[in-house]
């Protein structure tokens, strides 16, 4: 297990009271959790995008469904090139 550190931080009552919710409902077991997945989601910026990123990967699907219908079959870079162009701006 990793090493880890206690800070403090000093929240608006309606931040720690959604923290309290998120804990108490289940959906993190401690404070901790809850700050290390927001700071990993913050890092990699998912929770802002991850609704767009599905639907460009719909988009992308749908494309390739398409265009493989007039053609056997499409180079993977095609469909791939995109997309890692994408998350490579984004790392």
């Amino acid at each position: 297990m990793p090493a880890t550190q206690s800070i403090q931080v000093d929240l608006p009552t309606e931040m720690i009271a959604l923290l309290r919710e998120a804990i108490s409902s289940g959906d993190f077991s401690s404070s901790g959790q809850l700050v290390g997945e927001a700071l990993i989601d913050w890092k990699f910026g998912r929770s802002d995008s991850s609704a767009k990123d599905f639907a460009d990967l719909r988009r992308l699907w749908d494309e390739a469904l398409i265009a493989g219908a007039k053609t056997k079959y499409l180079e993977l870079d095609e469909v791939f090139d995109p997309l890692l162009n994408k998350y490579s701006k984004q790392a």
